[in-house]
């Protein structure tokens, strides 16, 4: 991570990023604002990155956001903006469990995007430890599928108590290329795949801006 003390923990200390002349952030310190404020330190220019842990107001354990040459891993800056470009899978689950007098039944809807660059500002850090920051998904990889997964398990119910049948039943698709939500049904039906189909608002909520407008 690189982070150098530069501040005292009881001042609000956070992580302070260290951007070079063509946007990329090239090192992370440990500052505050009395310290970095103005925009400079060390001759070099600085910009807030993380703010400072919500329990200990200090920066520690909030980690930061940094480039990796060797892991393809590139991390800029524009106007308070960090942009962190490098490709992953954003997995995403989802449980919903229906009960009624005669069967229970627990359908879990899963997805996982290709994507090839996330953002955030310091405002998206404010009041959050490192593992709550959440990044906005911002470009995606054409090349790789999205894979789109949805299981359900119906219980039927002998009594109160005892369960007397399990059904169990499963359905994945995987698409390359973004998709409008209305291509995408059309695809589900194309494919038979009713069960995915079934459950298709709340998978474009879990897709997010990968579904194209």
């Amino acid at each position: 991570m690189g982070i150098s003390q530069n501040a005292n923990a009881s001042e609000g200390a956070g992580v302070w990023a260290v951007v070079d002349s063509s946007g990329t952030v090239t090192n992370v310190i440990v500052c505050t604002q009395s310290v970095c404020g103005g925009g400079t330190f060390g001759g070099e220019r600085v910009v807030p990155q993380i703010a400072p842990n919500p329990i200990t107001n200090n920066a520690e354990g909030q980690g930061s956001f940094i480039g990796n040459e060797s892991a393809g891993i590139r991390v800029t800056e524009s106007n308070g903006i960090f942009t962190v470009h490098e490709n992953v899978r954003i997995n995403s689950t989802e449980i919903e469990v229906t009960v009624n007098d005669k069967a229970k039944t627990t359908t879990i809807s899963e997805v996982s995007i290709p994507v090839t660059s996330r953002s955030f500002s310091y405002n998206d850090t404010i009041g959050k430890t490192y593992s709550e920051i959440k990044l906005k998904n911002e470009s995606y990889d054409d090349e790789r599928p999205t894979n789109i997964l949805v299981k359900q398990k119906t219980s039927k119910l002998l009594s109160s108590e005892t369960l007397s049948s399990e059904t169990l039943s499963s359905e994945l698709i995987s698409i390359v290329g973004r998709k409008t939500a209305s291509e995408l049904e059309i695809i589900l039906i194309q494919n038979q795949l009713d069960l995915i189909r079934s459950k298709i608002d709340n998978l474009i909520k879990m897709l997010g801006g990968w579904i194209k407008p």
